[in-house]
Formats: structure tokens, C-alpha cells, sequence
């Protein structure tokens, strides 16, 4: 015997379709709002787990681009510091060479330390350089603090934060003083080298500037490596 749907039946039924068309239309206006064509786990189950896989790596990468992107402003903040160091360090050797002709006066021979003088305390305001967020650059973990001293001495360490720029790719946010200014001839550092030298000039004493200047052509060849790195 074939049923027949009551009318109640078929007004109920008709209400339905037309709720699962609606449910339908707003279903594609939302995917097509948002531009995505997978809204629950329920429309593709692999699908979903693979775009639930993809935004966190995206969500992974966006993190790298940002530690990269802070990594260069760090590297290029330290890059334009030691450029500059160098410039004053070319000075110096220049200098020191004509500390060197034995024809100075005493008062040529004082210009010139005092010259020197005034480099070096230019050079320790480079080392004692801040960054936007004013950490010393160049004082490793120890930041918050002045890297050297006015006497020129080494406050800082040789911990220099780490950042992740890629999946087990770990670079370094910059350089300590110990890797720049330290030991540059006999374990002395930059600061008592030129230190050593104004003195040298201002006493005459030849040998001592020549040994000085083999030191400041160790802390210029140190200062480009550390640039190169």
C-alpha cells in the first residue's frame, strides 16, 4: 500500500528544504566572505588537519621573518658602530706613524697624543653604544650596564643572545666587547694600547710606540674580522 504524505507532512518537509538551502547559500557566502572553503573538520577531515598543520608553520614562519628582521636592524645597528671604529682606527695608525719620525718636536709629538687621546675616548663611546631599547650592544648578557668603564675596562661578558631565524638555525644578535676590543696585543685591549701610546708620544719613547703600533694594527685586523662574521 503506497502512503501518502499528510499535508502537515509535506509543509514540514518543504520548510526544511527550504532551511537546508538557506543554511547552504550562508554556508557559501561565508566561505566565499572569508575566502576559505574548509570552515569545520566536518567539511574535510584530511583537508582540516593539513590547513591546521599549514597555519602553524605559517604562524612558525612569520616568527623566523620577525627574528630576522629584528636580527638585521641588531647586525646593521653594529655594523654602522664598527665601520665607524674604524675609520677612528685608520686615524690612529696614521697618526702613529708620524709619532714615529724621529724630527717631531715635542710639541708635534704632544698634538698628536692628544689627537689620539680625544679618538680614544671616541672609541669608548662606540663601545659603549646603545641600541633603541638602550642596551649596551657590546656588553653581552650583561646589557643594562655600561660595557667598559671610563678607565676602559671591560664590564660586559662574552654571552651574546641567540636567535632562531630558521628550524635549528640559530644566529647570533651580535658581538661582545671581548670578541672586539679585548686582547689586541699581549692581552691588553684596545683602551690601554692607545693608552700606552699617548704616553709613548708624549715621552719620546720610540720603542713603545712601535710596539704600540703593532697593536693598533692587531685591533684593526680584529675589528674586520668581527665585521666580516
Amino acid at each position: 500500500m503506497i502512503g501518502r504524505m499528510s499535508t502537515m507532512q509535506f509543509s514540514l518537509g518543504g520548510v526544511n528544504n527550504i532551511l537546508d538551502a538557506q543554511a547552504q547559500v550562508a554556508r557559501l557566502q561565508e566561505q566565499l566572505g572569508t575566502g576559505k572553503a574548509i570552515l569545520t573538520p566536518a567539511d574535510d577531515p584530511t583537508a582540516y588537519v593539513q590547513l591546521t598543520n599549514l597555519k602553524t608553520e605559517l604562524s612558525r614562519v612569520e616568527s623566523y621573518q620577525k627574528n630576522i628582521s629584528a636580527l638585521t636592524s641588531a647586525l646593521s645597528f653594529e655594523e654602522a658602530a664598527l665601520t665607524t671604529a674604524n675609520g677612528l682606527l685608520l686615524r690612529v695608525r696614521e697618526l702613529t706613524i708620524q709619532g714615529q719620525n724621529g724630527t717631531l718636536s715635542d710639541s708635534d709629538r704632544s698634538a698628536i697624543a692628544s689627537e689620539i687621546d680625544t679618538i680614544r675616548d671616541q672609541l669608548l663611546g662606540i663601545a659603549n653604544t646603545q641600541n633603541a631599547d638602550n642596551e649596551y650592544i657590546f656588553a653581552g648578557s650583561a646589557s643594562t650596564a655600561t660595557a667598559y668603564s671610563d678607565a676602559g675596562v671591560f664590564q660586559g661578558d662574552s654571552v651574546i643572545r641567540q636567535v632562531n631565524i630558521a628550524s635549528g638555525i640559530r644566529v647570533g644578535e651580535g658581538h661582545s666587547g671581548s670578541e672586539v676590543f679585548e686582547s689586541v696585543s699581549d692581552g691588553d685591549n684596545l683602551f690601554t694600547v692607545l693608552d700606552n701610546l699617548t704616553l709613548a708620544l708624549t715621552d719620546n719613547d720610540q720603542e713603545a710606540v712601535s710596539s704600540s703600533f703593532v697593536g693598533v694594527e692587531n685591533a684593526i685586523e680584529q675589528l674586520s674580522t668581527v665585521r666580516t662574521s
